[in-house]
């Protein structure tokens, strides 16, 4: 799977998914400073999951209806890859098939919450 990594997280967290999917930092895409909707644009004309910190997809999901990018929200104080990558790793590899059909996946360490797209 391709996944874009938002500029709010490390670029440390493609090391996490390096050996299984193909992850790329936005700052090795695009512009640091460009809105939201152009990465959800741009994950949406490729097919890549967007991995983010921002709770503003979401909200851009709901308004938009889109059925595509999925979306990986990670909701957590901590963000370093090397104290929460495994889990969240693990979590986005159990999330394969929604995230393959359009889902925005909500993950803290106690659980995680899977919308279908469009959201309603």
């Amino acid at each position: 799977m391709r996944i874009v990594i938002d500029m709010n997280l490390s670029p440390q967290w493609e090391l996490v998914f390096r050996d299984s999917h193909e992850a790329l930092h936005w700052s090795k895409l695009g512009a640091f400073d460009a809105p939201d909707i152009d990465i959800l644009r741009y994950a949406k004309s490729t097919g890549t999951v967007i991995l983010t910190n921002d709770t503003d997809f979401g909200s851009i999901l709901a308004a938009t209806q889109f059925q595509s990018p999925s979306v990986f929200l990670i909701r957590s104080m901590v963000l370093d890859p090397k104290v929460i990558g495994a889990q969240v790793f693990r979590c986005f590899n159990e999330c394969l098939p929604d995230l393959q059909n359009g889902a925005l996946i909500s993950f803290d360490l106690e659980k995680s919450r899977i919308r279908r797209l469009p959201i309603e």
